[in-house]
């Protein structure tokens, strides 16, 4: 400005003096939970120990997104027990990277998902080396500490209890063969065939020292869909399971279904068009008869890649363009998540309601007594005696276990050879 006379027009020394305008911030995207019905839980993984390790500020940022986004968070790793119990000794067990996302939780009246108990991975190597003789016992140790720690936080609303414990037989993966008559529907593992009643016995101890208000959860893979070409009987496999389980009396709340799938399972390019054309009507007819158990069906860790689950989308390699991958992996996720809110079923009888499938299937409560007014699905109430609508689950008729309940049996082989309590 030192070269302008005293002459020079205001509306040029406003233009030379003025400051650069900061650019416009960027637009606002809304709460991704306000998308999920009224009371589903929304949530995500809490990426915990590699945020950890940046700093106070990214965690900070980060915290504040998943909050802001979600209801309900499940800790990737810092309640595993490769993380919690680093040697024998429990007094030297690090339980702060668990207590740290709960308390942000809780902080943040979010739910937690406790994940998991009893898995046959991230088992640190001492728990691995136990004689089989030991297993149970210490097993049981371990969930009694952890549990027990956190029995009375009310941000703990579920428990997975025991994680991919059903037997794999996908004929292209040499490690997903472990399929063994002798040991029914389960795996060999870690702890089982250490504990022979390695499912019952679990949950029934879970039950005893969890909190009491939480769920207690099975979680698996590859169990989604009754049409699902690369292992066509795992449905029907973790099915079986968690059905003569609840015969039994063993105290499953929950079935988790992980959805590690691709776009390919949404009908995508020749291999999905030839192979998974029906992948998402065989979802929402397996949701519907797990419903039918009276157990809850939980999406617990869903994602999406391109032609492969988990792989990465590349530009180029069967898209045209960038966007077009995401549109086509969204529309898998939403076709997904529908199936879960509302399977599909059957004709019921007259009186008793009509499944409408467009987006969301919701019931149309037609004449008829609150009895037959129930469903097996998830819906939205419309009768004239709820003066307010609202989402609830049906209960089929469940076992609950007797006071007092113990169970007995000779051996376990996966879903057989109980004997009668």
């Amino acid at each position: 400005l030192s070269g302008l006379d005293d002459t020079a027009p205001p509306a040029l020394l406003l233009y030379w003096g003025a400051p650069r305008a900061p650019p416009p911030p960027p637009p606002s995207l809304a709460p991704l939970k306000s998308a999920a019905p009224q009371g589903f839980n929304f949530g995500t993984a809490h990426n915990d120990l590699r945020v950890f390790r940046l700093g106070d500020d990214a965690v900070s940022r980060y915290e504040r997104e998943v909050a802001r986004h979600f209801n309900i968070v499940t800790p990737e790793n810092a309640c595993k027990p490769s993380t919690i119990a680093t040697s024998p000794d429990n007094l030297t067990w690090d339980f702060s990277a668990c207590d740290r996302v709960l308390a942000f939780a809780e902080a943040n009246s979010l739910k937690m998902r406790l994940h998991t108990l009893a898995w046959g991975e991230w088992n640190p190597k001492w728990m691995e080396d136990l004689p089989m003789a030991e297993r149970r016992n210490v097993l049981h140790a371990y969930m009694a500490a952890v549990l027990g720690r956190y029995r009375d936080r009310s941000g703990v609303a579920y428990v997975d209890v025991v994680n991919e414990a059903c037997c794999d037989n996908i004929a292209f993966t040499a490690s997903k063969q472990n399929c063994d008559p002798a040991l029914g529907t389960l795996k060999a593992g870690q702890w089982f065939p250490a504990i022979r009643d390695y499912l019952d016995d679990v949950f029934a101890f879970a039950r005893e020292v969890a909190p009491p208000h939480a769920k207690l959860v099975y979680n698996d893979y590859g169990a989604e869909s009754l049409m699902d070409p690369t292992d066509p009987d795992k449905a029907d496999r973790v099915y079986e399971t968690v059905r003569q389980a609840l015969v039994w009396g063993v105290p499953i709340d929950a079935v988790g279904f992980q959805f590690h799938v691709s776009d390919m399972h949404g009908g995508h390019g020749m291999t999905g068009s030839a192979l998974f054309k029906h992948w998402i009507e065989g979802v929402k007819r397996n949701f519907h008869r797990f419903a039918h158990l009276g157990v809850e069906i939980h999406v617990t860790e869903i994602d999406v890649g391109c032609n492969m689950p988990t792989l990465t989308c590349v530009h180029g390699f069967g898209y045209s363009s960038a966007s077009a991958s995401r549109s086509r992996r969204a529309s898998l996720r939403r076709s997904s998540m529908r199936a879960s809110v509302c399977p599909s079923a059957p004709p019921t009888r007259r009186g008793a309601g009509q499944i409408v499938s467009r987006g969301e299937m919701r019931a149309r409560h037609l004449a008829g007594s609150p009895r037959t007014r129930r469903r097996s699905c998830l819906m939205r109430h419309t009768s004239p005696r709820r003066r307010r609508s609202q989402w609830s689950a049906r209960s089929a008729p469940t076992v609950r276990l007797r006071r007092g309940w113990k169970p007995r049996w000779r051996h376990h082989q996966g879903v057989a050879d109980r004997s009668a309590p």
